[in-house]
């Protein structure tokens, strides 16, 4: 069932003229035998069989041609003629004719129609006339029975163009809904003006086709005369650019819904459409200017048909009121509203698609002016808007056309030039604009002279856009603070680690969410079992153009711009769910885990909360985790003071790293609940070394562990002496190269595998 649903085809049309095809072939079809029984000879059975499939042929052909035969209204009748003469019952002619009737007459024009109709009304009767024998009786062609049928042939035909008539406006109907839906919904989205032109001139364009003869030209009033926007259904060459106004007399352009007939001009249009002798139109107003819809035919044209485009004209008046509002909002939001220029993403986009081109000539100019604020407090803010819309005339005009100028904000500008491959021909024309803008400038207050420092800055690989501004930003900041009204070029030689600092500041807040902050571990073991007690977790920074930095060159970054809380806290919640898929290693049962906490996370009222959470989270127990203070010294501070006892009251461990000289605060020590003292191999090496071998301070330090119950771990322990000399001192915890590097958490999984600490030998085998 539903293959045969599938076969009907889709449209109201097209589906009566499928049924109409279907019954006309059954229809002739079943007079088949009543040729083949006909009391003739076989040579006349033949030609009646012959002209039978030609007619059934010429049905089937003009359902799938959608149009009918050629010569149909000839050659339909003379088969019927054929037919009717070799038919075993002359009367069946009439059949012959409802038959041809359904399968052809839903095609055509009503003069093919009628013209069908008249060979048909005649074809009866001559059948009958040749062959008058029927029901084994003669029958004249002038029998009433047959011409009592005759009118009704005339009369079904009739009813059938009723019905095709109808039928052809609802799929024009049908056409003209669907296209329109289309065309509303493809100028929603387009930008372009010229875009939107386009698709109404297609549009246009099928709507006449859906109603032949008619044609549609859309004016536009421009100074003197009026301005051909579009047209459709007469040919291009024929239409005039510019034809008079007079075109237009009595149009109101604000009067979108009153259709009046044209009435001037029409010596004009005649000329623009030969032929077309009817002409409506309407205003369209919109945000682009004054707009007219004119629609003309051979006689008058239909309202379905004049209002199909009144409707596409008012959505083309909408789509490009649409692009000037979105043009307006584009240039609000990427246009400074002062200047005009384009503003900073404006122009980071336009020098990234340069970039991307694949240009190897991308200079970028980096200004800013040296007395901008004397401008200010001198004359006011007025005056100081005047020179900034001076300054950016004269970036205009040096640039040209090869160049693009912005406004950064404030007194700071920015030109990119492309096409300037030479370097030192960059650099003359910085030095060329640095004159241009040191030249005086008259405001409405006074005339002022202003200078400006010049950064300059050329693309090369693999600098992105943002890296090439930054160059060139830097390179201003030096230009301005070696003097002002000067131009300076960046280079790696000179600027290197101002742009590597700057290229740190600006990455880091958005490092964490890129997945570019992350550990390193490494253990510290007791060396006389040779097991590993825990690992420390030592955070790196993954940087994408400046490769993997240490915490010395980032972290310092991190307390300046306030972010030691996130990073502190992405850490610490990495690390701990780390320690969680540890402890189910082999080698990994009962690790402590160690994480560096700076004094600003410790300032933070929530802190302990924090921590209580994300051990909650990884279930992870709390006296596996160990707080390292790094700057133990600023830790009496009432709220870090609180927080560490609130910490260490959920059982965290709290150690205190000294990495600089192995002298921790004993303040501290007292302040707040120690576990863990950390201390760095140089302690070994100290001035008082006794006999036994220990430094001073590390036998104090063992001392002091012994009386406040703590544990010691010796770190940076990187060779054999260091460790003999550990050994000596009875401290058996030690951390550093010897035993492992910080290492990725993959590589921990392998170290913790393979290691093999000798605990009866005393012997140790170095990982690396």
């Amino acid at each position: 069932m539903k293959r045969m649903r599938e076969l009907v085809p889709a449209g109201t049309l097209f589906r009566a003229r499928f049924l109409s095809v279907v019954a006309s072939v059954l229809g002739l079809a079943v007079l088949v035998p009543a040729v083949l029984t006909a009391d003739l000879s076989v040579g006349r059975r033949i030609t009646g069989v012959v002209a039978m499939v030609l007619l059934i042929g010429t049905v089937v052909t003009t359902y799938v041609r959608r149009r009918l035969v050629p010569l149909d209204p000839v050659v339909v009748p003379v088969l019927m003629v054929i037919i009717g003469a070799n038919l075993a019952d002359s009367m069946a002619a009439m059949g012959l004719g409802y038959g041809v009737l359904f399968g052809v007459n839903l095609y055509g024009s009503h003069r093919a129609a009628a013209l069908r109709t008249v060979g048909l009304m005649a074809a009866v009767p001559v059948a009958i006339a040749i062959h008058p024998m029927s029901f084994g009786r003669l029958m004249s062609w002038y029998n009433p029975a047959v011409l009592v049928n005759v009118p009704q042939l005339a009369f079904t035909v009739a009813m059938m163009r009723i019905l095709y008539v109808a039928l052809v406006a609802q799929e024009r109907a049908r056409a003209r809904e669907g296209l329109l839906a289309r065309t509303g919904s493809r100028l929603l989205g387009i930008n372009d003006v010229a875009e939107v032109h386009r698709l109404a001139g297609i549009a246009s364009r099928e709507l006449c086709g859906l109603a032949p003869g008619t044609v549609v030209v859309v004016l536009a009033r421009d100074g003197d005369g009026v301005t051909v926007l579009n047209w459709a259904g007469m040919a291009a060459g024929s239409l005039s650019r510019l034809i008079p106004d007079r075109v237009l007399l009595g149009l109101d352009p604000a009067d979108a819904d009153t259709i009046r007939p044209v009435t001037g001009g029409l010596d004009v249009l005649r000329e623009l459409a030969p032929g077309v002798s009817h002409w409506r139109a309407v205003g369209l107003a919109g945000a682009t200017g004054e707009r007219f819809l004119l629609v003309g035919g051979g006689s008058a044209v239909p309202d379905e048909d004049f209002d199909a485009l009144r409707t596409l004209g008012h959505q083309v008046t909408m789509a490009e009121a649409s692009c000037v509002s979105r043009d307006t909002l584009y240039h609000q939001a990427y246009h400074d509203h002062l200047t005009g220029l384009p503003t900073r993403a404006l122009f980071l986009a336009k020098v990234a698609e340069a970039v991307e081109s694949g240009a190897q000539d991308v200079t970028l100019l980096n200004i800013d002016l040296d007395n901008f604020k004397q401008v200010n407090d001198v004359y006011g803010h007025g005056s100081g808007d005047e020179l900034l819309v001076a300054v950016a005339a004269r970036l205009i005009e040096s640039a040209g056309s090869g160049g693009v100028a912005a406004r950064l904000g404030g007194d700071e500008f920015i030109v990119m030039l492309t096409g300037v491959s030479d370097l030192a021909e960059a650099d003359r024309f910085a030095e060329r604009m640095c004159q241009r803008l040191l030249q005086p400038m008259h405001l409405s207050a006074a005339t002022v002279t202003v200078g400006a420092s010049i950064g300059v800055a050329t693309w090369a690989p693999p600098l992105t856009a943002g890296d090439l501004m930054r160059c060139a930003d830097i390179a201003m900041y030096s230009a301005k603070a070696r003097g002002k009204n000067r131009v300076e070029r960046f280079t790696a030689e000179r600027h290197g680690d101002i742009a590597r600092h700057r290229l740190i500041e600006e990455h880091l807040a958005t490092a964490i969410d890129r997945d570019e902050i992350v550990l390193h571990y490494q253990p510290y073991v007791d060396v006389l079992t040779g097991h590993c007690l825990g690992v420390e977790a030592l955070v790196r920074w993954e940087h994408p153009t400046l490769g993997r930095l240490l915490p010395d060159e980032f972290m310092p970054v991190v307390e300046r711009l306030g972010l030691s809380t996130s990073v502190g806290t992405h850490v610490l919640r990495t690390a701990c769910c780390r320690l969680a898929e540890l402890r189910t290693h082999p080698g990994g049962s009962g690790l402590r885990l160690g994480v560096n906490i700076a004094t600003a996370q410790l300032r933070d009222p929530v802190f302990a909360d924090t921590v209580r959470d994300v051990l909650a989270d990884a279930r992870v127990p709390a006296d596996l985790l160990t707080l390292e203070l790094v700057d133990s010294e600023q830790s009496g501070d009432p709220v870090a003071l609180a927080q560490l006892r609130a910490v260490a009251d959920t059982g965290t461990r709290i150690a205190i790293d000294s990495p600089s000289a192995g002298q921790p605060s004993l303040d501290a020590l007292w302040a707040f609940p120690v576990h863990q003292l950390k201390m760095g191999a140089s302690a070994l090496r100290d001035p008082g070394v006794t006999a036994g071998g220990a430094g001073a301070m590390t036998q104090l330090m063992t001392a002091l562990s012994q009386i406040l119950r703590l544990e010691i771990v010796i770190k940076h322990v990187e060779t054999m002496d260091e460790l003999e000399l550990l050994c000596a001192a009875g401290v058996n915890r030690a951390q550093g190269h010897l035993f492992g590097y910080p290492m990725p958490a993959r590589e921990l999984d392998d170290w913790l595998s393979q290691r093999v600490l000798g605990g009866d030998e005393k012997s140790v085998v170095l990982v690396r």
